[in-house]
């Protein structure tokens, strides 16, 4: 069982994505990022977008990536 609520499974998720995307990220990146979501306005997906990219993208050549995943995650949206 689940400790987590259902927007930090997300959150989470998302995390672990990037890992397999191939970015380097540690469980303490994870709850950095799930911590700073929690201060903002969840509602305002450029909120969790920015927060993401401040808390788990450490190389410029990775913001691509970031920006794909983000993407694909949370807007369902896949480039061909």
């Amino acid at each position: 069982m689940s400790s987590l609520s259902g927007f930090d499974e997300l959150l989470v998720g998302f995390g672990q994505t990037l890992r397999q995307a191939g970015l380097s990220i540690g469980s303490d990146d994870i709850l950095t990022f799930c911590s700073g979501v929690s201060h903002l306005d969840i509602t305002d997906l450029m909120n969790v977008y920015w927060a993401g990219r401040a808390t788990l993208v450490r190389r410029n050549d990775h913001v691509p990536i970031y920006n794909v995943v983000f993407q694909e995650y949370f807007l369902d949206i896949h480039e061909t």
